[in-house]
């Protein structure tokens, strides 16, 4: 798996795994990834990723579970929106069974138009593919120059490009 972004010549381990993703309130990404190093040895590290949507639809963090990076790709450069699962929200069969139900949508994005939204069953019997954690309150400026995010080293922090000025004539 090659992991964009990331600064030419950076070594890393090889064949990462994407393990799960963590979206915060501020639009900031954190990727944490796991590699086999031999011996039975794994190494685990993480990818910092500077407003990596534009606007954000919840409070403190989101934690996507066994994703993909095709599922993050959805949502970059657009807008991301979690109804936290309630059981108001399903039908009375639901209601039932015990089911709350929820939702993960997402707009706009980056260099095309996208729109999509996942419905998130949650039960004690079934684990979402996101959750949230709405008592988180990091910010990018809180972990951008930390080294450390937890107890994972940060292999790279991608920071947004800074806006383009034009000079003006004197």
């Amino acid at each position: 798996m090659k992991i964009k972004g990331l600064p030419k010549g950076l070594k890393v381990p090889k064949n990462p795994s994407l393990r799960c993703a963590y979206l915060y309130e501020d639009g900031h990404l954190v990727e944490w990834y796991e590699s086999s190093i031999g011996g039975g040895l794994k190494a685990e590290f993480a990818v910092i990723r500077e407003a990596f949507v534009s606007n954000t639809y919840f409070k403190g963090r989101l934690v996507i579970n066994d994703c993909n990076s095709w599922l993050l790709s959805l949502f970059e450069g657009g807008t991301v929106e979690y109804k936290e699962p309630t059981s108001e929200r399903g039908s009375v069969n639901t209601q039932k069974v015990g089911l709350r139900i929820g939702y993960l949508s997402w707009w706009g994005g980056k260099n095309v138009e996208r729109r999509g939204s996942i419905t998130i069953l949650d039960s004690s019997l079934i684990n979402p593919p996101v959750t949230s954690q709405p008592e988180t309150n990091e910010t990018f400026a809180s972990v951008a120059d930390a080294g450390y995010w937890g107890d994972v080293q940060v292999l790279s922090v991608i920071r947004k490009p800074a806006p383009k000025t034009e000079e003006v004539p004197a």
